[in-house]
């Protein structure tokens, strides 16, 4: 089961790890909480949801409990304000999309602040709303509407410097 398991696994887990060691380790925690459960699964859910929701169970669990310090996260701002460049800049980071690999933006999303980067991949890949966020994280719906926007805003500027050749007419 570990083996069949093991790489659907690791992908959840890399999303919220730092490190290929953290994100290990955050997924033999969370199989072991899938193991120990395993018995009270509700037969109509489908195992592989299921095994996921508590593998991101788990790995909040484990962010709360090593949390020590409250998030301190600052932004700068470029500070040009330029309303005339924003279809500009939609354009280029559409394009800057276009030419991202997986990869590519898995690094870029593993730049973000922690806390941002749980609240980005709980809202925009595992599909979690605010309040559930909230209450997993111990923050309020507006914090992590706050680490959403922030994330989205913070993704645009790096995709805009990544080293990828943007071509804007």
């Amino acid at each position: 089961m570990y083996e069949q398991c093991y790489s659907y696994m690791m992908a959840v887990c890399y999303r919220y790890a730092r490190s290929e060691d953290e994100a290990v380790e955050l997924m033999n925690l969370g199989f072991f909480k899938v193991l120990k459960y395993l018995e009270k699964k509700p037969v109509d859910i489908p195992f592989k949801p299921w095994m996921r929701k508590v593998l991101i169970n788990s790995m909040i669990d484990e962010f709360r409990k090593s949390k020590k310090y409250k998030e301190n996260t600052v932004f700068t701002e470029s500070g040009t304000g330029d309303v005339g460049m924003v279809a500009s800049e939609n354009f280029a980071v559409n394009d800057a999309i276009s030419k991202l690999n997986s990869d590519d933006l898995f690094d870029i999303i593993q730049c973000l602040p922690e806390m941002t980067r749980k609240v980005f991949n709980l809202y925009c890949i595992d599909g979690y709303n605010h309040r559930e966020i909230g209450e997993m994280l111990k923050i309020t719906d507006g914090t992590s509407k706050w680490h959403l926007s922030t994330a989205k805003k913070k993704l645009r500027e790096m995709i805009l410097k990544s080293d990828i050749k943007l071509k804007v007419v």
